[in-house]
């Protein structure tokens, strides 16, 4: 009976990250993206500014 509670824990487990994956993803790619605006747009705006 431990057993298949145990199995049935690990089946939610398992399906709570398959749908909590794709978000924190996601998250790590517009913090990645925001941080590469933030280091570049103000270069950029210097060159602008040299032109």
């Amino acid at each position: 009976m431990a057993d298949q509670y145990y199995e049935q824990m690990l089946t939610r487990i398992d399906k709570l990250i398959t749908r909590i994956q794709p978000a924190c993803f996601l998250l790590v790619a517009l913090s990645v993206l925001c941080i590469y605006g933030e280091l570049l747009l103000p270069i950029y705006g210097q060159m602008q500014i040299l032109n």
